[in-house]
């Protein structure tokens, strides 16, 4: 019954994890609709107007708050929770996502939520010189899918 119980702490973490980036999203938003199109400097810029106070990370063993990466430290803004394994890995310089992340992805060192609507460039499609389907050998159009 142990792993059943250590399972739902974390699940219990994760959700709590996911509503407090999800208020800081918002909260960035409207401070940007407020400022010009700018994000905030700093998650403190947020307080009081936008939140009551920056989230705490429920990850964070010291109670230390949620984190964020302002324009210039990063190729796109992202605030981020240090994940299950409890350490800031984005501090201590692991390479951030090459993909927009929206929800928990389960190898990355931390969990990053973008600021931005930002996609990365599409993959080219490729012709194949084999046929998709038996009997298209004729096909000059096949693609693979």
């Amino acid at each position: 019954i142990l792993p059943s119980l250590n399972r739902a702490q974390l699940t219990d973490f994760r959700v709590i994890m996911e509503a407090k980036l999800a208020a800081t999203m918002l909260a960035v938003r409207l401070y940007r609709l407020d400022h010009g199109g700018t994000f905030p400097p700093t998650l403190d810029a947020l307080v009081p107007k936008y939140l009551p106070k920056v989230p705490a990370d429920p990850f964070r063993s010291d109670g230390g708050a949620i984190s964020y990466l302002p324009p210039g430290k990063a190729t796109h803004p992202l605030i981020y929770s240090v994940s299950d394994d409890g350490v800031d890995s984005t501090k201590a310089g692991t390479t951030l996502p090459n993909v927009p992340m929206s929800s928990w992805e389960n190898n990355s060192p931390d969990q990053w939520r973008d600021l931005t609507r930002w996609a990365p460039p599409p993959k080219p499609k490729v012709k194949s010189t084999q046929p998709v389907n038996p009997g298209d050998e004729d096909s000059p159009d096949a693609l693979d899918e």
